[in-house]
């Protein structure tokens, strides 16, 4: 490992001018050069002399006026599409799937949303599965899915909406929510919460929960869930330990794919 010492010694200036230069434009959004060359100890003709790089190139863009400001360009969207094309969400997530098995004794999950219907993609088994999950990648209706209720709760307004009115709501037990307008208002409650449960609502004796995945765009792409015995979601030391748990799993799997902003708070 080099130490910090040694790294600095190693760096190239005009480089780390460079990028000190986007990255406080991150937090910026916008700066003039005098601006950018007093707040990073820049001097003025170099500050210039980069900005003027970097605009050429497409990295920051230019708004002129009588100072002129200057914002991060669009050339840098082909670098996080790039990286996000690259994210393996099912390899990514695994780990703490099997962290979050272990610590609950429950089956974790990792869904995503179809149309309108929910798809598990991956799952962790504990030492001792409940007979009954939901098999992988088959289509599966929201209102009996914690994983579904979290995909559709965390869509903007309209897209939960549409949602809701293209899905399928099946009476799986008597406790299945089958009332489309009932359903919407349960979502509400549940984007509030930030997470999501299924009681007894798929199967009889058997409960989830699940929460969302967000990605560096504050996008809700997938859920992660566990699934057990419904009698672990009943006594409140019990609930707490899992609710944590699960909120814990959905926070580090979401930074791991950029999302910077702690959404359980």
């Amino acid at each position: 490992m080099i130490n910090n010492e040694r790294s600095k010694e190693n760096n190239n200036p005009s480089v780390d001018r460079a990028l000190n230069i986007l990255e406080h434009l991150i937090v910026e959004k916008s700066a003039t050069i005098k601006e950018l060359s007093e707040k990073l100890k820049i001097p003025p003709v170099s500050t210039s002399r980069l900005i003027k790089t970097l605009v050429n190139r497409g990295y920051l863009k230019e708004k002129k006026g009588y100072s002129s400001s200057f914002s991060l360009g669009m050339k840098l969207l082909r670098f996080s599409q790039v990286v996000y094309e690259q994210i393996d969400l099912r390899r990514i997530a695994e780990k703490y799937m099997q962290e979050l098995s272990e610590a609950t004794g429950q089956t974790s999950q990792l869904a995503i949303l179809q149309q309108s219907s929910v798809i598990y993609i991956n799952q962790v088994l504990p030492r001792k599965p409940v007979s009954i999950i939901a098999p992988l990648h088959t289509e599966l209706p929201i209102n009996v899915s914690a994983c579904g209720k979290v995909l559709c709760a965390f869509l903007g307004e309209q897209d939960r909406n549409t949602c809701v009115r293209g899905a399928e709501l099946i009476q799986a037990t008597k406790k299945s929510i089958v009332d489309k307008d009932y359903f919407l208002k349960e979502m509400e409650k549940v984007k509030l919460l930030g997470y999501a449960l299924d009681d007894e609502e798929f199967a009889k004796g058997i409960g989830c929960m699940a929460a969302p995945i967000i990605d560096y765009t504050d996008k809700i792409v997938a859920a992660v869930g566990i699934t057990g015995h419904i009698k672990s979601y009943k006594g409140n030391e019990q609930f707490s330990k899992i609710k944590k748990h699960v909120l814990e799993a959905s926070l580090k799997i979401s930074e791991e794919i950029g999302h910077n902003n702690n959404h359980l708070q």
